[in-house]
């Protein structure tokens, strides 16, 4: 919209060029400009009428979908929007829940969003969106189709109720494609015709544009993307550098062995180590000590290995994006044989049985010479 007083209703403030796909949304921005300067106006309501080709443009199922106000503008919708009888034009009445001079719109804002689909190319042409300023011939105190009304304040010379939209013509230009992308200008030949030369000149080099080649993006490595728009970052993953044990990787069940897990995230902190022992067990994860929280660790978990067999253990770093280091980079292989089997206790050794008997024919020995004894 203009800056000049008086008041302009306007398809956008920056841009009224619309590019858009087949069966894709095409939201058109309405601005309102009360006007700038020593008359400027105070406006409390609006009335717009929007005009459109129904052939390119369709309006949503719900009617009251058509048109969205916008919350920043203090403004309502006294009805909901209404079609009309041809589908050519949708109407729209708004104004400010409690009007007032503190209120009441005194700069350019944007009162609305109108909610089009594209419903089929425009081959030839754009089509036009715009404002209706039409007066009814038959009734020359009827307000224009789109006006807005200034509020009543002593320091105005309008009065309530008095029409101050000057400029309503201003229009959005609708292109619909098949890429929604806005196409190049086709080359137009204009000037004057050449006079004949006498001699057949030899025609100068054109130099022909040579077209600048879209990059392809490159893949991005393991991790996700931390920032959002433009100028996204992407994380790196956490690198695991080695996997050591505490002792020689082979013994015999039941084994008991140590592993540390050593690694560093070069853009963030790591958030665990899982460790996978390679038998019939799930991997165990440390969260805490060995440094987990910062960007360097050296995290320790103890395993038994009871019965024999080749184990492939490893080890894998997450960081705090969610990112995991390679699992092939920290490995071991620990070898599990037979432990040797428990001994066969012997019999007990010593003079068992034989003592006993020997003790009992002593003490028969001496009774028969007591009784010799007794018998002398």
């Amino acid at each position: 919209c203009n800056t000049s007083d008086p008041a302009t209703v306007c398809a956008s403030s920056t841009e009224a060029d619309v590019t858009a796909k087949v069966n894709s949304d095409v939201p058109i921005d309405v601005y309102i400009n009360p006007g700038e300067g020593a008359g400027s106006n105070l406006i409390d309501s609006i009335q717009l009428t929007i005009k459109f080709d129904p052939q390119y443009l369709s309006l949503p199922d719900t009617i009251a979908d058509a048109f969205t106000v916008n919350p920043a503008s203090g403004l309502t919708e006294l009805a909901p929007p209404v079609a009309s009888s041809d589908g050519t034009s949708l109407t729209v009445n708004l104004s400010l829940a409690a009007p007032s001079a503190s209120t009441a719109i005194a700069t350019t804002i944007k009162v609305g969003t109108v909610n089009f689909k594209a419903a089929q190319l425009t081959n030839t042409a754009p089509t036009i969106v715009s404002f209706d300023r039409t007066i009814n011939p038959t009734d020359t105190s009827a307000k224009p189709l789109t006006y807005a009304l200034p509020f009543e304040t002593t320091t105005k010379t309008d009065t309530s109720g008095e029409d101050i939209i000057q400029s309503a013509d201003s229009t959005a230009v609708v292109t619909i494609n098949d890429t929604g992308e806005t196409p190049s200008p086709s080359p137009s030949s204009t000037g004057t015709a050449s006079p004949t030369p006498t001699a057949t000149p030899t025609p100068a080099p054109t130099d022909t544009p040579i077209p600048t080649d879209t990059p392809t993006p490159s893949p991005s490595p393991s991790g996700s993307d931390t920032g959002g728009g433009t100028g996204t970052t992407t994380n790196e993953p956490p690198v695991c550098t080695s996997l050591d044990v505490d002792r020689d990787a082979s013994g015999s069940a039941p084994f008991s062995i140590t592993f540390t897990a050593n690694g560093t995230d070069s853009d963030g902190t790591i958030s665990k180590v899982s460790f996978d022992f390679g038998d019939d067990g799930p991997p165990q994860d440390v969260t805490s000590a060995g440094g987990i929280g910062s960007a360097s660790v050296s995290a320790q978990l103890s395993h038994t290995y009871d019965t024999e067999g080749s184990y492939d253990a490893n080890a894998i770093l997450t960081d705090d994006q969610g990112a995991t280091s390679d699992p092939t980079t920290c490995t071991q292989t620990v070898t599990v044989t037979a432990g040797e089997p428990s001994p066969t206790p012997l019999p007990p050794t010593g003079p068992g049985k034989t003592i006993v008997g020997a003790g009992i024919f002593g003490i028969a020995i001496t009774m028969l010479g007591f009784i010799v004894f007794l018998a002398l």
